[in-house]
């Protein structure tokens, strides 16, 4: 196993307008510096959360492209390729992407939530998390995880927030903020990463077919129950394989077809 860690790490967030012309989207930028010696590394990844996400480029320092992938788990899992692998080495990776419906709140205030930032399961040191405002938006209080931040300006004169931390810390990144530059509230997440929240556009479910699914699964009960009557013996003996073969597809499905970091502890690295 390689061994690997990285140092520094910058997470810069950026809100941007969505096709309606509002500032509910994110732009993240994550700028990682590999150190690898013993075997060699072939790949790298990050865990970035339940929203979707779009517009994604990964790139090495020099800004050359890279290959990557992206996995729709419980949290979206971008991975990237080392062409050739590291191997007693260090080497910059630079990757972008677009979180759609991220920022939220209302005209009094906004939110920004990022728990999966820090996220890994390699050694992660000289960390920055940046949020950048706006050109011409100057916000009033700002907290950087419930704390008051410092603003900046930056050479192009917008306004920014940013803390410097040893290590990634334990409880990812999140901002607030006065005024607010939306009005959205939270979007709900599936295991899929699709939305059902406010904005989705879904339909609801008429109660003829709710109530047609019910009357269809209490015959089946009745059917269950009939034949259990008749065949006590056969009827046992599937329940109690049922029951074991049941158990280990859970177990296992939490972990393959729906990874997480928080499940199985694969986070970034």
């Amino acid at each position: 196993m390689a061994d690997c860690r990285i140092s520094p790490y910058v997470a810069t967030f950026e809100p941007v307008k969505d096709k309606r012309g509002e500032y509910s989207d994110i732009v993240a930028t994550l700028e990682l510096r590999y150190i690898v010696g013993g075997e060699p590394k072939a790949e790298g990844f990050k865990f970035v959360g339940t929203l979707p996400i779009t517009d994604v480029s990964v790139a090495d320092a020099a800004g050359k492209s890279m290959r990557w992938d992206k996995d729709a788990m419980r949290e979206t899992r971008l991975s990237w390729k080392f062409d050739p692998p590291l191997e007693n080495s260090a080497a910059g990776v630079i990757a972008r992407f677009r979180i759609k419906g991220a920022l939220i709140g209302n005209r009094d205030s906004n939110r920004f939530d990022a728990s999966w930032v820090s996220n890994f399961r390699v050694p992660v040191s000289d960390v920055t998390y940046r949020f950048v405002f706006p050109e011409g938006f100057e916000p009033g209080k700002v907290k950087l995880s419930g704390q008051m931040a410092e603003k900046h300006t930056l050479p192009d004169g917008r306004s920014c927030a940013e803390v410097k931390l040893a290590g990634p810390g334990s409880s990812g990144f999140a901002v607030s903020f006065t005024p607010g530059l939306v009005v959205r509230r939270a979007q709900e997440q599936t295991c899929s990463g699709r939305s059902f929240g406010a904005g989705s556009g879904g339909k609801p479910v008429h109660p003829f077919w709710i109530a047609t699914v019910l009357v269809a699964v209490g015959a089946l009960f009745v059917k269950g129950c009939q034949w259990c009557l008749k065949n006590p013996d056969s009827c046992k003996s599937s329940g109690s394989s049922y029951s074991s073969s049941d158990s280990g597809s859970s177990s296992s499905s939490s972990c393959s077809s729906c990874s997480s970091c928080s499940s199985c502890g694969g986070c970034g690295g």
